[in-house]
């Protein structure tokens, strides 16, 4: 069987949805949770750290704030047994002196760090297979069954969870398939804290992993490509050779007439 391209266009399925789970979503509560504002006392709770590297300030009220905030801007590097920041390099081989080193800058304290604030949503998801079907279960809860969906192709599946509660935080997946799967035969079901999937083979058969690494099929296609232009070039500078721009190299014999 001819395998398709990655890129083929994607189906959406049309998901069953739970009728206690639809309702439970229907009658949810609008979100009111807004973005901690990092300077807003109400949003720091008490012996709260700051996030600057090298500073150990813990937060005690609002007067914490005027304290001077002495800070590493760079990231902390361990190479080769040496510690340091890499805004200020003094490299040093005890993990104590490391991080006891003083910063290089000086700014304002840092409570609540934007990666606190936008956290992807984790799932786990799990998969197993028979003769003839895959099924992919996203265990989930509170996920928004509208809002979400499931996209297919033959060897494609993209799987995007939307969570209300969450500021609209979403769990994405998107996977080329180990095998080729059978579009108009799919089914997607959605219940209260779990999305399941069923994938119909094209083919009778066992496939080894659900899905290929895409970083490193990208990775090797980049590498096969480079390759193929390195001799393509090779094979074009060859070919700029003009055999009329060569000499000939006259090449003389001397014959010694060897006496007894």
């Amino acid at each position: 069987m001819v395998r398709p391209a990655f890129e083929t266009p994607v189906t959406s399925l049309d998901p069953w949805v739970a009728p206690a789970f639809r309702k439970q979503i229907d009658e949810m509560p609008a979100a009111t949770a807004k973005k901690k504002n990092p300077t807003d006392p109400a949003a720091i709770d008490a012996s709260m750290v700051c996030k600057h590297g090298g500073c150990s300030i813990t937060y005690g009220d609002a007067k914490t704030n005027d304290k001077p905030c002495v800070y590493h801007p760079g990231v902390p590097i361990f190479h080769e047994g040496l510690k340091f920041w890499s805004c200020c390099q003094r490299r040093t081989s005890d993990f104590t002196a490391f991080m006891n080193q003083a910063g290089c800058e000086t700014g304002k304290h840092l409570w609540v760090s934007e990666e606190d604030e936008s956290k992807a949503i984790k799932c786990r998801l799990d998969w197993h297979q028979t003769a003839t079907t895959v099924v992919v279960t996203v265990y989930a809860k509170n996920y928004h069954y509208a809002k979400s969906f499931v996209r297919v192709n033959p060897i494609r599946l993209a799987i995007c969870l939307v969570f209300p509660q969450q500021d609209g935080n979403q769990y994405d997946v998107d996977m080329e398939l180990r095998g080729v799967i059978d579009v108009a035969q799919c089914k997607v079901q959605m219940f209260g804290t779990k999305v399941e999937i069923t994938l119909v083979k094209a083919e009778p058969g066992t496939w080894a992993k659900l899905d290929f690494p895409r970083e490193k099929k990208n990775e090797q296609q980049k590498e096969d490509t480079n390759k193929a232009n390195n001799s393509s070039n090779a094979d074009d500078n060859d070919s700029d050779v003009d055999l009329d721009d060569l000499e000939p190299t006259l090449r003389t014999a001397t014959i010694t007439e060897v006496t007894e």
